[in-house]
């Protein structure tokens, strides 16, 4: 070779070793295939390729396009999820997760936990999906084999192929070259040998048997189809006698039917458990959410509500209650509850000692499980209980009396596309009358997608929510009568300490920490409808502030620091059991100080 020829290999050398270092384009990882350790492999592979660019995420089995993200714009942004069954590569599950938004990240987490065991499934960035993605998440995906996750940044591309609780197959991600451009399209494919499922080696039960058919058939159900990890599902009932004609109403969709399931293993967990009192109500007639019952052996009853989105929900409930009554015709209470919620082990050991309320008391409305402003920092005691002039919801009793003789007869029609619950809450139902709620719920809400629910939405007014994990005895229900509620709320008022009203209202260390003692904070409302000063401190104390909640006659009770704290307006009739003390001014701009 002469001097010339080898100088011209050495600079195309030197080039390609630039170009490989210096350049950003993208990163590939490779591994060779997995055949899962729960069936034998077939010596036919097929190729399995995954895409993600600005514009697209899809997947191609053999060639032939089997998902992909439909939506345009902002609405078809995230990662895309796709899971295909080992034995023949079908599609068995298809979610997306708009991770540029807070709360998105953590349910991609959760759905990939529920993957069963051996499926191939993968993942690909359309538009951007880095945003919200936190470092929690990303160290739970690099468990999951990723090598690329952790850096993967603003308007990078990414794909991944692997095998749920098995090793990576490949991986892939295109660097953005700059804040106003995208990462190269990614398109990373492995050739795959199909797998059979090999039944687990259960015993041959007619509960196994069920389980088998169920996990052969549907998708996302986690630890319930895991061989050698396996959800032990509740058999016997423990049932609380104080509540033998009261029923719970479970309102479902066919939609979500892994939520379902996991409400349901709440509620038949949970002390006092009647397996015969549960019923699901069903909207739709996807088998799946029938089939869940069927595993749990739980009552459920289909049908399909008329009206559309908010307005369907409301006919919903109305079939489903009406029917309810009519099926346990001794029932004078009924318990309301939602498929994505989880109960309290003592969710009905409180509704039992709770329900006379409603017989001694004709001035509440209806007993709740939910507390509006129950985040884990504002609460403290799972004795307590407080009145509220708003209806929670969220795990509710409802008295016959009241469904029959009031609402059902005036309930939205179909064509009001109406919230039930907001419905529910207007003066013209609550007629002046009050809900009993716990400092600590007895509920969670879990679902973070839903018609008036969203990731974003979920993680900043739900994720933090407190749940009682104990076997609770409330206080006495007696204190919980109007005139004798009020008497020791005034009592309490006249003798309490209250805060420095020099100091800044939205700052914590104005209330001393884990004292027993409660504290009181007055607060100016200009009259008895403004609820803005309210609104503004509980935004900067971290509670729920899209509209006033959680009050009864211009009082909010909750923890701050740990120590028990009255709220006070100085609209309430309240107020005057205190005299002498000028209460905070909340400016249009408080800094936010939980």
């Amino acid at each position: 070779m002469s001097l010339k020829a080898l100088a011209v290999v050495l600079l195309f050398c030197e080039a390609l070793l630039f170009y490989h270092f210096f350049v950003p384009q993208h990163e590939e990882h490779h591994e060779a295939p997995s055949h899962g350790h729960a069936g034998v492999a077939h010596e036919r592979t097929t190729l399995v390729r995954v895409i993600s660019s600005r514009l697209t995420a899809a997947v191609e089995v053999a060639g032939v396009q089997v998902a992909a993200v439909k939506e345009e714009g902002d609405k078809g942004r995230g990662i895309f999820c796709v899971v295909l069954r080992e034995d023949t590569l079908k599609v068995s599950l298809v979610q997306r997760f708009d991770t540029y938004l807070p709360g998105a990240d953590k349910q991609l987490v959760s759905f990939l936990n529920g993957i069963h065991e051996g499926r191939i499934v993968a993942l690909a960035v359309r538009d951007e999906g880095s945003f919200s993605l936190s470092e929690e998440v990303r160290t739970a995906l690099m468990k999951m084999g990723s090598k690329h996750v952790g850096a993967l940044a603003w308007r990078d591309t990414w794909a991944m192929l692997f095998r749920a609780h098995g090793p990576v197959l490949a991986e892939a991600r295109g660097r953005s070259p700059s804040l106003n451009e995208w990462g190269a399209e990614m398109a990373i494919s492995s050739e795959i040998a199909l797998t059979s499922v090999t039944a687990c080696p259960w015993a041959d039960t007619e509960e196994h048997q069920l389980r088998h058919r169920f996990c052969a058939k549907y998708e996302g159900y986690g630890a319930l189809c895991r061989c050698h990890h396996r959800l032990s599902l509740p058999r016997a009932d423990t049932p609380d006698n104080r509540l033998t004609n009261v029923p719970t109403a479970v309102m479902a969709t066919d939609k979500r039917p892994q939520y379902l399931m996991r409400t349901l293993l709440s509620l038949l967990t949970a002390q006092g458990a009647n397996r015969a009192n549960i019923v699901v109500f069903i909207d739709g007639d996807g088998r799946e959410a029938q089939d869940v019952c069927r595993l749990l052996n739980i009552t459920y009853i289909a049908h399909i509500a008329p009206s559309k989105k908010n307005g369907r929900i409301a006919q919903h409930y109305l079939i489903s209650l009406t029917r309810l009554f009519a099926l346990f015709s001794k029932a004078d209470y009924a318990i309301v509850h939602e498929e994505d919620v989880d109960a309290a082990p003592d969710y009905f050991l409180y509704f039992a000692q709770t329900l006379p309320l409603l017989d001694l008391d004709p001035s509440l409305y209806c007993v709740s499980a939910w507390n509006d402003l129950g985040s884990r920092h504002a609460v403290g005691d799972a004795r307590r209980l407080y009145r509220v002039e708003t209806m929670p919801g969220l795990g509710w009793l409802l008295a016959r009396k009241l469904f029959e003789g009031e609402l059902r007869a005036k309930w939205p029609t179909p064509d009001k596309l109406w919230d039930w619950d907001m419905w529910m809450r207007q003066d013209e139902q609550r007629k002046g009358r009050e809900c009993v709620i716990p400092d600590i719920s007895r509920t969670f809400h879990f679902g973070a997608s839903g018609v008036n629910m969203n990731p974003y939405f979920h993680e900043t007014y739900f994720a933090n929510r407190a749940l009682n994990k104990e076997l609770v005895l409330v206080q006495d229900i007696e204190d919980l009568v109007k005139h004798q509620y009020n008497a020791l709320l005034d009592a309490t008022i006249r003798e309490a300490p209250s805060v420095n009203h020099n100091g800044d209202p939205c700052d914590a260390s104005l209330f001393p920490k884990q004292s027993t003692a409660t504290h009181l904070l007055f607060l100016e409302l200009k009259h008895g409808s403004d609820w803005q000063p309210w609104l503004r401190l509980a935004k900067c104390w971290g509670l729920w502030d899209l509209d006033a909640r959680g009050f009864h006659e211009g009082v909010w009770r909750l923890y701050r620091n740990g120590t028990p704290v009255i709220v006070i307006a100085s609209t309430s009739p309240h107020y005057t059991a205190r005299e002498g003390i000028v209460p905070f001014k909340m400016a249009a701009t408080s800094t936010v100080k939980k």
